[in-house]
């Protein structure tokens, strides 16, 4: 059974220019939204959770392991589980992450 999501979810800073919303959070998986100022940075990371991003808007250089590629909005990507990963935004963006399972991290900032 899904539940719905709240209509107005507060955003959680993720660090400088960096900030997040979930939008849907279901048993297997969770969507969040994510919006990079110009310069923003996530950091190299990684979590046991299989991610797939898709770029709504701007531009991210997105390094995977030891492979840094230019992504812009309509392009997607996958990061398999426990892959090193992190984002630099080269402009305005906005991305849609989808996590399996759902990252329980984000669910405890949520509360």
């Amino acid at each position: 059974m899904s539940e719905m999501m709240e209509e107005h979810v507060e955003w959680v800073n993720m660090g400088e220019g960096v900030r997040r919303r979930i939008v849907s959070d279901g048993a297997a998986l969770m969507v969040v939204e994510v919006e990079l100022a110009p310069g923003a940075v996530v950091p190299i990371h990684h979590h046991m959770n299989e991610q797939a991003t898709y770029i709504v808007r701007g531009r991210l250089r997105y390094t995977i392991g030891d492979r840094t590629t230019e992504y812009h909005a309509g392009q997607g990507v996958s990061v398999a589980s426990n892959v090193p990963h992190g984002v630099v935004a080269t402009e305005e963006t906005l991305v849609i992450d989808s996590f399996n399972p759902p990252r329980e991290d984000f669910r405890v900032q949520r509360k």
